[in-house]
Parts: C-alpha cells; sequence; structure tokens
C-alpha cells in the first residue's frame, strides 16, 4: 500500500500507472482527506474534466466567501469588460485567496487535461503560486502534468489483492484458487477486489460460487462513447461483477432499493458520465 503525504506549500500531482481506472486514485485522496481535514480550514473538491474545469474552480467562490460579482464590470474609460476579461478578474480572486495563509486543501479529481477544452488555457493559470498554505492534490490517468512530481500508484501485491478479498475469514485451497483467480480476471484493480470482499463478507457465498456466478453472468447491450469504449472492453469481468451485484440488490428489494439508488447517487457524483438506465 502507499502512503500519500504533500509537503508544506506544494502541489502534488497523483497519477496512476498504466493510466489505468479503479486502481484506487480516490480513494487515495478519500482516505487522505479523512485523516487529515482537521490540518485545513476545509477540503475543497472539483471535478477535472476539461469541458468544466473552469467552472467547477470558479464555483468554489460560495465556500471561499469571495465576492466575484460584477460590480466592476467597466473600465476607466465607460466601456463595458468583456466576458473574458470579468472571468479573469473572478479567477484571480479565487485565487488569490488560496495565497492566504489560511490553509485550504483542494482536490482535483480525474484531470483530463492540462488545458481548456475551449480556450486551450493551461491548468496552471488557475492555480496560485507554490509557497503558500493551500495544498492542492490532482488525481489524473495522464502520465504527467504540469511538470510537477507524480506519484504513481502501483497495483495491490498479491497478499494485499487477496486480504481485500477474504478479510480474516479462512478457505480451503480450492476457494484459495478460486480468490486467485477472480483477482486475475479483475486485473487487481481495487474497486473490483473491494466490491468481491464486501460480498464475501455480506452473503452466504463462498469464492468458487461467486466465480461461477459472475462468469455466467451475461453482459447486456451497453451504449459505450469512444471515450469509454477502451477501458470498459478490457474490464468485462468487473462489469459482470457489477451486473451480480444488481442482481442481487433487485433479488432483495426490487429495482427501487435503497442500495439500487445510492448507486445511481455515486454516478451522478462520478468523475465520468454513467448512463445509468442501461444498468437496470
Amino acid at each position: 500500500m502507499q502512503r500519500l503525504e504533500i509537503p508544506h506549500g506544494e502541489y502534488k500531482a497523483l497519477g496512476s500507472k498504466r493510466m489505468l481506472e479503479g486502481i484506487g486514485k480516490t480513494d487515495l485522496i478519500l482516505e487522505f482527506a479523512y485523516r487529515f481535514f482537521k490540518r485545513y480550514k476545509m477540503v475543497l473538491w472539483i471535478g477535472g474534466e476539461s469541458r468544466y474545469i473552469r467552472q467547477n474552480y470558479l464555483n468554489l467562490w460560495s465556500f471561499l466567501e469571495v465576492d466575484v460579482g460584477i460590480e466592476n464590470q467597466y473600465l476607466d474609460r465607460g466601456k463595458t469588460k468583456s466576458f473574458e476579461e470579468q472571468e479573469e478578474a473572478a479567477i484571480s480572486r479565487v485565487r488569490k485567496e488560496f495565497m492566504r495563509d489560511i490553509p485550504f486543501l483542494v482536490v482535483i479529481d480525474n484531470l483530463e487535461s492540462e488545458k481548456d477544452w475551449w480556450d486551450k488555457k493551461i491548468l496552471m493559470d488557475l492555480l496560485p503560486r507554490f509557497g503558500g498554505e493551500t495544498h492542492f492534490i490532482i488525481s489524473t490517468r495522464l502520465p504527467r502534468i504540469m511538470n510537477l512530481e507524480s506519484l504513481k500508484l502501483s497495483y495491490l501485491s498479491g497478499v494485499e489483492a487477496m486480504t481485500l478479498m477474504k478479510g480474516t475469514r479462512e478457505y480451503p485451497i480450492a476457494e484459495i484458487d478460486a480468490l486467485a483467480a477472480i483477482e486475475e480476471k479483475l486485473g487487481r484493480l481495487t474497486l473490483g477486489l473491494g466490491i468481491v470482499g464486501a460480498i464475501l463478507s455480506e452473503l452466504p457465498i463462498n469464492p468458487t460460487r461467486l466465480l461461477d456466478t459472475v462468469n455466467r453472468m451475461p453482459l447486456r447491450d451497453f451504449i459505450w462513447s469512444s471515450k469509454e469504449a477502451p477501458t470498459l472492453r478490457q474490464n468485462t469481468f468487473l462489469l459482470q461483477l457489477l451486473e451480480v451485484c444488481f442482481s442481487i440488490f433487485d433479488h432483495a428489494d426490487g429495482p427501487r432499493s435503497l442500495a439500487t439508488r445510492m448507486a445511481q447517487v455515486s454516478g451522478w457524483f462520478g468523475p465520468g458520465a454513467i448512463r445509468f438506465p442501461y444498468w437496470l
């Protein structure tokens, strides 16, 4: 397992080896924020989608109590400021707030690109200069961003993966072999391993039966975007595992179960759009 530490007054870019989803970038940041939130006045979390990154950053003003109004929209010669000028002024005020000696933790989760999709402005234009009390953590599948030092996440070891799935439970050799097969099919992605561990701890099912159930679960006809398709096609076993989860929810409480609705809400707040109706 890896530990995330942020030196005083620095950014920390958090990347993942081979840029795969589900390896645990967001989980690690959540753990860090949970453990050390008392060090900060506030923990601020924004999505890193290139289409919305600037607006997400500007939306922080309401939490920082920064005035980004348009009362100064007129220049000295009486000309109205353009939208771009007003936006730059608002960004400058938010950036200035982060340069004060007030400790904030700002997380930019799942950064898609170093540049804005519209005007190609670089992300560094949004961030304050180095040396302040505010810490920035950036999670991304990009191999490198803004020449910052990156913490590369590696896969769990075989022992760690097995522990995450079976916990403290003891299984015979045949069941351990089934867990090893599940681990291989999941590619040691922590998301899938954690789901397996939860199923085994909450339901009266052994690894062999779970493996057989997932293998027999048919995949639905998903509509994937060109961006999502490569990752999802490489992780069909994970998709089958998710289908098993929803099958369990439906069997227990029907399609309107609390667990199903919680999954839907998590999709709304996820780093990428999830076409949830196709899951039902």
